[in-house]
């Protein structure tokens, strides 16, 4: 064999192994499959964004597990009926004192630390006011959380049971996989009317 030809058939295995190789080439095995809902494919197999299944990760699942990340209350009374919810304290002690209260699925009940004297801002309660974030729901659960006033903070202040400021129900099942442009929701808010109080759930999930 001549040099000549050498070089050709050299020339010709490293085309062959360069476009063998290519994942676009006619032989690739992810030709000719797409992956659904941002799955990308290796080998010819889909391989799906969590919260997704099937050969093209067509299917959307139900999560393992559901946490309350954050509880925003963005809206609440600052008066009871236009008087001060402790009327015999100065500002800003008149103001009301404020807790989160869960009823979890299992029957327990826990509640958040005092938010005291609160002034209209809005007030957000996380995993350190909040030590019930380690439990988690799931696919199915109800639960009910409420927004609480609550006496006997201040030093003057004579103390008394929680007052129920407001009460929402939730069910996972009317806010998950309900709107197929947001499957998870990372947040729902509620809210009430009388007296008028606004809440904002966030949530994560694990797949």
């Amino acid at each position: 064999m001549n040099r000549g030809t050498s070089i050709t058939l050299q020339g010709v295995l490293l085309t062959f192994l360069i476009l063998g190789c290519d994942k676009e080439s006619n032989n690739g095995p992810c030709e000719g499959i797409e992956c659904l809902n941002g799955g990308d494919c290796l080998h010819g197999t889909c391989i799906c964004e969590d919260g997704y299944t099937g050969a093209h990760c067509e299917t959307a699942i139900s999560p393992e597990d559901i946490r309350i990340t954050e509880i925003h209350i963005p809206h609440y009374p600052i008066y009871r009926n236009e008087t001060a919810w402790d009327s015999a304290q100065a500002v800003p002690g008149c103001w009301p004192d404020l807790a989160v209260g869960l009823h979890l699925p299992w029957g327990d009940y826990v509640q958040s630390s005092v938010h005291a004297n609160a002034s209209g801002g809005q007030i957000t309660i996380d995993e350190t006011t909040f030590p019930f974030y380690n439990n988690h729901f799931h696919m199915g659960d109800s639960f009910t959380i409420d927004l609480l006033e609550i006496d006997g903070i201040d030093s003057n202040e004579v103390a008394s049971p929680p007052e129920l400021l407001a009460a929402f129900s939730i069910s996972t099942v009317d806010f998950i996989l309900t709107d197929s442009l947001n499957l998870w929701p990372e947040s729902i808010g509620f809210s009430a009317d009388s007296p008028a109080v606004e809440m904002i759930l966030e949530f994560n999930y694990s797949f």
